[in-house]
């Protein structure tokens, strides 16, 4: 682990450098805004605090924005009802959105200018290290209180340490883990065959795929770097062809979603049917999965797999809103009018954690808020329990999770194992394996 996160590292500042480099310009004629610089007042003069939430509301990631609208109108509506005593002084909430655009240099310029052009005294920066990191690093240049989350810890622990950076994050090696323990429930000839590109999530992945696959028991087809697929790579052809060779019942791929949609035209061109499939990190939604199809255009995508973040039948209430994630699954339903989704847990969590530090700081101060949240242990709220952590980590849960026919929205993700997260035993299902037309 010490050796990957010093090759995240080394990546990550190497990226986010460049990025915030070309974001925040000559850093001599660019003073960042004072830490604990206070409140801002709206026309009326009312104290307010103002919270500014970075997210890829267009590009390749907008999917993951797409209840974003909806969370600001439902937690400010609620934050507002009684606004937050502090210091003296009655404050109400604003919270002013951000578009990175999915793109990581847009992400820094973004955070920057909610800060110094808006007055933002809190930095939210979600989906993926392409918004958290460069959020994060803005944050930190400026001396602003920050929470980022839609990733795996790895990605962005890397870049620290933080002093005013906090990220809600499941841990990477968990989640390899959980896909062992899954495993091990799966009647297979114990054959993995990875399908990996060379970025750092794909790196990160080969390494601890092939920790746990020693500690398992179970056979890496292609275990070598060199194996990897160029990053950003749409055909995988002949890693394909030489897992299907070596009779894999397993095939694994961590890849974005169009990757995953070429790669899905590669195993139907070949005819290559393993009995359990797992694409992670790029098909979280059932809309993706449902594109996914044969060459007379069936969706072959159902009982697909990958990693579950979140599920409307976690058994966790967000502390702010007082509502159940069944409850919060049913209003997106109405109110965004897509299927519920990995998004949500992510999306209310933020404010969850901004509540209750808002509740407890003695000041609107930056060194206030940050120890506010470094105070928050054993904390209930939509994501479970959560603590802050030395690295200023707060784990969120991760299952094991397969996708079903669904009457409603033709598929949706059923958890089929939670080794990690004992609260999620009540609903877990059987796995079934592929059923390929």
């Amino acid at each position: 682990m010490k050796k990957l996160k010093k090759v995240a590292a080394l990546v990550l500042a190497a990226v986010f450098a460049i990025g915030l480099l070309a974001a925040c310009g000559n850093k001599g004629g660019d003073t960042p805004a004072p830490a604990g610089s206070g409140s801002s007042s709206s026309a009326g003069g009312e104290a307010v605090i103002k919270i500014g939430y970075v997210s890829p509301v267009t590009g390749p990631l907008s999917h993951f924005s797409v209840g974003m609208d909806n969370t600001i109108k439902n937690v400010e509506a609620k934050m507002n009802e009684k606004g937050y005593d502090i210091g003296g002084v009655h404050y109400s909430v604003k919270i002013i959105k951000g578009d990175s655009e999915s793109d990581p240099v847009k992400a820094a310029e973004v955070a920057k200018k909610l800060v110094q052009s808006d007055g933002c005294q809190i930095l939210l920066g979600e989906w993926t290290p392409d918004t958290m990191n460069p959020v994060s690093e803005a944050a930190e240049q400026l001396k602003v209180p920050c929470i980022v989350d839609g990733g795996p810890d790895i990605s962005w622990t890397a870049a620290g340490p933080y002093d005013y950076s906090f990220a809600c994050a499941m841990r990477y090696e968990k989640q390899v883990r959980e896909y062992f323990e899954a495993f091990e429930k799966m009647n297979t000839n114990k054959k993995i065959g990875l399908v990996l590109d060379s970025s750092m999530d794909g790196v990160g992945m080969l390494e601890l795929v092939k920790q746990m696959a020693a500690e398992y028991g179970y056979t890496i087809v292609n275990p070598d770097a060199n194996e990897l697929a160029q990053e950003g790579a749409t055909d995988f052809t002949a890693i394909v062809q030489k897992i299907q060779a070596e009779g894999a019942d397993i095939m694994l791929a961590s890849l974005l979603g169009f990757q995953l949609s070429g790669l899905w035209a590669n195993v139907d061109s070949l005819g290559y049917h393993p009995k359990f499939v797992i694409l992670s990190k790029g098909m979280h939604f059932s809309s993706d999965v449902l594109t996914l199809t044969n060459a007379a255009g069936e969706c072959t995508g159902a009982y697909t797999c990958i990693e579950t973040q979140w599920t409307r039948e976690y058994p966790f209430t967000s502390s702010l809103l007082g509502k159940t994630a069944e409850e919060l699954s049913a209003d997106f339903e109405e109110n965004v009018k897509e299927a519920p989704d990995v998004t949500i847990g992510w999306d209310y969590v933020f404010f969850d954690l901004i509540d209750q530090a808002l509740k407890t700081t003695k000041s609107l101060s930056s060194e206030d808020i940050v120890a506010a949240l470094e105070a928050i242990q054993g904390f209930d709220c939509i994501y479970g329990t959560l603590s802050c952590d030395d690295e200023h980590v707060f784990e969120t849960p991760i299952t094991f999770g397969q996708w079903v026919p669904d009457e409603k929205w033709g598929l949706h993700k059923v958890v089929t194992s939670c080794s990690s997260v004992p609260e999620a035993e009540a609903i877990l299902q059987p796995q079934v394996e592929m059923q390929w037309k």
